[in-house]
Parts: C-alpha cells; structure tokens; sequence
C-alpha cells in the first residue's frame, strides 16, 4: 500500500484541506478521494506521491 495526500481548494470560499489516501495505486486513490470528498468543485488540486 502506497499512501497518497491530495491537496485541494475549492471554488467559491477557497476551503483549503488535505487528505491521505492509502491505496495499491493512483487510480484507486483518486478513485476513494473523489467517492469520500464532499466538495465537488476545486479550483486548485496537486496530489504528493509516495
């Protein structure tokens, strides 16, 4: 298992935030950020890779 941090802001207030996502690889981990994430809009978006 590979851990993954996905860095976001979003449209609008520009909520900033930060989550890890521990998975076998990056599709799975974007896959699990976008199924567990509320926001739906970003307007910045950079994912640190192990």
């Amino acid at each position: 298992m590979k851990k993954y941090r996905f860095h976001y802001r979003t449209l609008g207030r520009g909520i900033k935030g930060v989550v890890n996502v521990k998975a076998e690889n990056f599709a799975d981990a974007t896959r699990l950020f976008f199924e567990n994430t509320k926001r739906k809009s970003f307007r910045t978006f950079y994912v640190e890779f192990p």
